[in-house]
Parts: structure tokens; sequence; C-alpha cells
């Protein structure tokens, strides 16, 4: 999906999601312009997250208007550009486990948010970067506690938010995937 003039000053905004073997979902989202912006990638959860990465402790607020100011409880910290690792846990669902690739000096916030009913808080997390061209790319698998169903590594082979063609190798405890993005017109994966 794409949704070019959402935004006064990005020149492509684009979303591409893919469900492969009823297993996971690839979610690439990639931001270019030529000039420099703060990204926030938003993650939403209905249940509790815990975050897994190195990185240090860091000072952000997340802001004071358009709906940050809902924001409670927040806590930051800079990641030393690796894989972080987000998993909810659900008694009635098993829960989600979330990959993200990390660039260094990205900011991870996890803090609480009205939710649905406006009136129970639930966690979120978002990661901040500044840069002209940017790309967030996240696998979501379940976290059903079967290893052998559930990704347990991710990592990108080739790619960058200036470059059309994206690959990454997904292994769990059952299979190894790499996986290939061609994001041309039209897009095709492999």
């Amino acid at each position: 999906v794409s949704a070019n003039t959402i935004y006064n000053g990005i020149d492509e905004y684009e979303r591409i999601l893919v469900m492969i073997k009823d297993e996971y979902i690839f979610d690439l989202f990639t931001i270019r312009d030529s000039s420099s912006h703060i990204y926030d990638w938003v993650q939403h959860r209905l249940d509790a997250i815990t975050l897994g990465g190195t990185g240090s402790s860091c000072s952000d607020t997340a802001g004071n208007s358009n709906g940050y100011e809902q924001l409670t409880q927040v806590q930051c910290f800079t990641t030393s550009g690796s894989t972080i690792t987000s998993e909810s846990h659900s008694s009635t669902n098993g829960g989600i486990k979330t990959f993200i690739i990390q660039q260094s000096g990205d900011k991870v916030l996890k803090a609480y948010a009205p939710g649905p009913d406006d009136i129970t808080s639930h966690p979120l997390y978002l990661i901040r970067r500044t840069a002209t061209n940017s790309q967030f790319s996240t696998i979501h698998s379940l976290n059903n506690g079967d290893s052998s169903y559930s990704v347990s590594s991710y990592s990108v082979l080739t790619g960058s938010p200036t470059s059309n063609l994206y690959s990454a190798r997904i292994q769990s405890g059952s299979f190894n995937d790499d996986l290939i993005i061609n994001r041309g017109s039209p897009i095709s994966v492999t």
C-alpha cells in the first residue's frame, strides 16, 4: 500500500505486509524524503509487553501533542543496532512475538495509552528514528509456546530505503525461509 500524499514533505510512504505459511507476517515500512524527519513506528498491544535487546537508557517524553500527551509511564532506551524482540502474552491466545531490526541510535519508547474503551491503559512501544530515508522491517509470529512453530530469529540480508530489492532470512525450529521482495511495480515476493 502506498500513500505518498498523506503527509506534506514526504515523497514516498509505503507499507508491504506478507503472510507466510499462516506462521508469520513480514512487515516492511518504507519512507523516503529529501530532508530529514523524525519517524515514529508504533505498535499497540492489549496485553503485557516484554522488550528484549541491548541498549542504554535515554530521556524522551514522546511529545505533548498529536496524541502523544495521552502516553503515561514512558520509558526510553537507545538501541545498539541489533534486533529487538517484543513479546506480548495473553492467557487466551498466547500473544504475539515481534522481531524488529533496528539501526544504531534508534530510540525505543515503551509506554501506556488509552485502549479501545478509552478507559483502560494498554501497553505500546514506538521506535523513533531521525533520517531522510528510513525502513522499518519486522516479523510478527504467534507466541503460543510451540518453539517449532514460532519464529526464532530474523536477519536482513540486503535492503535499504533507497533500494527496491529487499531480502531477509527467517528461522524457526521447523523451517528456514529466505524472503526476497522486489518493491518495483508490480511488487513481487518469492
